[in-house]
């Protein structure tokens, strides 16, 4: 699926992370849908294929990731400490797994990583 999914830009059948849903439901890991709907502060654990990396130079050393799943999108803001402690993985891994505190602000969500992982 990843393959299909680096090669055509799309995936033609189930997103890649529907095969994921159950098991990460088991570990209160939220989605897309769910995580619009957490209260501002609250910790959450997140997952998703990263379909965008984003270091503009303006943004002193913050890293801006996109997270897709089988609902749509997640942001995902990565200070310059977790960034350096976790950069391997981030420029590696497909499927990232995030814990972070839920950010809304002006009607958008956005999940600020104090750890990643890869989702195996």
């Amino acid at each position: 699926m990843l393959a299909e999914q680096s090669v055509l830009g799309l995936s033609p059948g189930d997103h890649i992370m529907a095969l994921y849903r159950t098991e990460l439901r088991k570990h209160h890991i939220l989605g897309s849908r769910e995580v619009t709907a957490v209260p501002d502060g609250q910790w959450v654990q997140v997952a998703g294929l990263l379909v965008v990396h984003q270091s503009p130079p303006t943004a002193k050393g913050f890293h801006f990731l996109t997270l897709e799943d089988e609902d749509g999108m997640m942001n995902v803001i990565v200070s310059p400490q977790v960034y350096g402690r976790y950069r391997a993985i981030i420029r590696s891994e497909r499927l990232l797994l995030i814990r972070g505190q839920v950010q809304q602000q002006g009607g958008v969500t956005n999940v600020l990583a104090k750890t990643v992982g890869g989702l195996r």
